[in-house]
């Protein structure tokens, strides 16, 4: 498992705990896209709802040098890599 310098708070947590906290911070980033796409602020979302884990799970067993070709509903990998929820969106 990799960890991310750029975010001690979350480095130093255990990886199961660290894995929650994101899968947490996931559902609630896809909530408000979704929310805004229903009020027509942006144009474009597909939620990852029910899906977390596996961002989660897989993200974990990459190095950081490894390659991620991320699509629609992979928003947990960037967000295990370290990216913020404003680069996201």
């Amino acid at each position: 498992a990799t960890s991310v310098d750029d975010h001690p708070e979350d480095a130093k947590l255990p990886l199961v705990l660290r894995a929650h906290r994101l899968m947490i911070r996931l559902r609630e980033m896809d909530r408000i896209l979704l929310n805004a796409q229903r009020q027509g602020r942006i144009s474009f979302y597909m939620t990852c709802t029910g899906e977390e884990a596996i961002h989660m799970g897989a993200a974990s067993a990459l190095e950081l040098n490894d390659q991620v070709f991320s699509q629609y509903r992979e928003q947990g990998v960037l967000m295990w890599r370290g990216v913020f929820f404003e680069e996201i969106t």
